[in-house]
């Protein structure tokens, strides 16, 4: 099916590792929202989205080994733990309601991810690659 988030360059923040992260969570949007519009089987979503919060979990972790020092380090975790909480809200409802739980998750994964990477992450590794350059 057609990907709903596309990465382009204008989303790379210039540390491969992060980008390829990014690429990943990319991925688990548009295979979620493929499986949503094929109609998927209820535990298809559900592995979907538990799979994506962890491992969007497990990417602000290795973010901020990056950013640690940053002087925006503190608000940008704060940034990090907010997304967690609802993330781990929402993987904890895609049990009871997968499909509109899914479909919430798809929207709102596109609109803060967009946002954040291309207004926070990208300011402040630009910040980091001058510092270091």
């Amino acid at each position: 099916m057609e990907s709903v988030f596309v990465w382009t360059e204008d989303y790379s923040v210039g540390v491969e590792d992060i980008d390829d992260q990014h690429k990943k969570i990319f991925q688990f949007i548009n295979e979620l929202s493929d499986c949503l519009a094929g109609g998927g089987e209820k535990q298809a979503v559900e592995d979907i989205v538990m799979q994506m919060v962890d491992y969007v979990v497990y990417h602000f972790r290795t973010e901020e080994k990056y950013l640690f020092g940053h002087p925006d380090f503190a608000s940008h975790r704060r940034q990090h733990n907010d997304f967690s909480q609802k993330a781990l809200a929402c993987q904890e409802s895609v049990i009871e309601d997968p499909e509109v739980v899914g479909r919430e998750a798809v929207a709102f994964l596109q609109s803060w991810l967009n946002d954040h990477i291309l207004y926070v992450d990208k300011r402040i590794f630009a910040d980091l690659m001058k510092d270091t350059g």
